[in-house]
């Protein structure tokens, strides 16, 4: 007896130390025929959904904030549905329910734009070219940028993404690129708050309050002024919990997202301010506390929320343009009064006497002094030496060409800053009265040097120019010349 029971305690044993691998098989097996049924009913369906395919090989710990955000919301939802309106006898069309039923929608839906839609990116002609410029100025493109480096007054480049950066545009480590109009990184979104989905964020913080707020008041009145069941008063008790933090929090944040917009300004920016805050003098507080994109209340929200105000409030539409110009507000930050003045004299200096030698260069390579010489026509040749000679004669004439040279310069560069204002829908700032001379000629020295570029990069690319062969200076645009015309007959030239 004893041996018969030690042998079926052996076996029994033996038994469970299968078991684990046994039940194990069996779940696997289970979950493995629950998600073939699943794929072949409903995952054919959601394959190309767009959260699936935007969280697609992307790890869990991205994720879990969208189930808790779904599940708050869900806890909202069925606290004012399920509770509130059975326990009160409220209708579906009561002015509660419109409220919080539209409310909570449309939250839903610009949550759901805010996570799907993608913030902006750079755009692949923002490489470098071989010239070290963006390769659009080769393509003939013009793109006017206030934001430089601070040490070089360069153009602003990203060494991850190998690329020029636009202004507003900053670089996110989680993404692993640049957003343009970069506002922050939201936990939530999983995604960043950029140019193309910032107005989705905010009506989503928007409507969110809308709702909690209407639940808040409703339920809290209903569970002090009225008895209700157990199971009401708990779900009501719980919805009113919730909210009541959601609001807490969410006020103060929508309140300063408020302040941003009105003042064209990023959490980025801001942050950016407040160090310089911090590392500035009194007396430039004030300075600092204006954004350099302030154009006004309303543009300042149309940049965000659309140029049609009445779809401000809707998930709809986003704002127009592409999120790499932006308007420049007139009152910039003033600078020390020598440092402006010993500026803006070398700016206006170095630029008259550039525009003079290249425009004496371009007409003495247009046209040759020694093509009177290698006319066929007698009278032609002696009418075009005595021209020279009257030229040389008179000194002054030179001086003329030169102004005149200059004046075209600006008038050009004017042009084109005011046809890219109004494409862009904006101000220009070069027709805002300057506040001094000073400040007049470096505007007009600006505006010259990126004429200069877009008229070098055409011609470069229509193949009518051709870069001198010194090299040109750090920050400088390099001056061209004209390639050298044939030798031809008077009659002819």
């Amino acid at each position: 007896m004893p041996r018969k029971f030690s042998n079926l305690e052996t076996a029994l044993l033996q038994h469970l130390d299968h078991l684990p691998e046994r039940v194990e098989e069996r779940l696997d097996e289970f979950v493995a025929s629950a998600l073939r049924v699943w794929y072949q009913t409903v995952g054919q369906q959601l394959e190309h959904n767009p959260f699936v395919e935007l969280f697609q090989g992307r790890p869990l710990a991205e994720c879990a904030p969208l189930i808790a955000v779904g599940f708050i919301m869900g806890t909202l939802y069925i606290s004012f549905r399920l509770a509130f309106m059975p326990a009160m006898h409220l209708p579906l069309g009561s002015t509660s329910s419109v409220i919080f039923h539209s409310s909570f929608v449309l939250a839903v839906l610009s949550y759901e734009r805010g996570v799907t839609v993608d913030p902006g990116f750079i755009p692949e002609n923002w490489r470098k070219a071989e010239n070290g410029r963006p390769r659009f100025e080769l393509e003939g493109h013009r793109v006017f940028m206030y934001e430089r480096k601070k040490k070089t007054r360069e153009l602003r480049f990203c060494n991850k993404e190998m690329k020029f950066k636009p202004d507003r545009a900053h670089y996110c480590r989680i993404t692993g690129r640049n957003i343009l109009r970069m506002d922050h990184y939201c936990l939530y979104l999983a995604n960043c708050v950029g140019y193309h989905n910032h107005k989705y964020f905010f009506l989503f913080l928007f409507y969110t309050l809308i709702a909690t707020g209407t639940l808040d008041i409703n339920v809290l009145s209903a569970l002090y002024f009225h008895t209700h069941t157990a199971g009401h008063t708990f779900m009501m008790a719980q919805g009113a919990m919730c909210s009541t933090v959601i609001a807490g929090i969410l006020g103060p944040f929508f309140s300063f997202h408020c302040w941003l917009m009105s003042h064209n300004m990023t959490t980025i920016e801001y942050c950016e301010k407040m160090r310089d805050k911090d590392e500035s003098r009194p007396s430039e507080m004030g300075e600092l506390r204006a954004s350099q994109y302030d154009i006004g209340l309303l543009r300042n929200i149309q940049s965000v929320m659309g140029d049609n105000w009445m779809l401000w409030l809707l998930p709809i539409s986003g704002p127009s343009g592409d999120g790499l110009q932006w308007g420049i507000a007139e009152q910039k930050k003033s600078e020390a009064a020598s440092e402006a003045t010993s500026a803006a004299t070398s700016a206006v200096t170095s630029a008259a006497s550039s525009a003079a030698t290249s425009a004496a260069s371009s007409a003495a390579a247009a046209f040759p002094a020694d093509l009177p010489a290698r006319a066929d026509d007698e009278h032609g040749s002696e009418a075009a030496a005595e021209t020279n000679a009257s030229t040389r004669e008179d000194p002054q004439s030179s001086t003329q060409w030169s102004a005149a040279t200059d004046l075209w310069a600006a008038f050009s560069a004017l042009a084109a800053q005011t046809r890219h204002c109004v494409v862009q829908n904006r101000r220009c700032p070069s027709f805002v009265a300057p506040s001094s001379v000073i400040d007049a000629g470096h505007a007009l020295h600006e505006m010259c040097g990126d004429m200069a570029v877009y008229l070098e990069n055409k011609a470069r690319a229509s193949g009518i120019l051709q870069p001198q062969p010194q090299q040109p200076q750090p920050g400088l645009v390099q001056s061209v010349v004209p390639k050298q015309r044939p030798s031809t007959s008077s009659s002819e030239a």
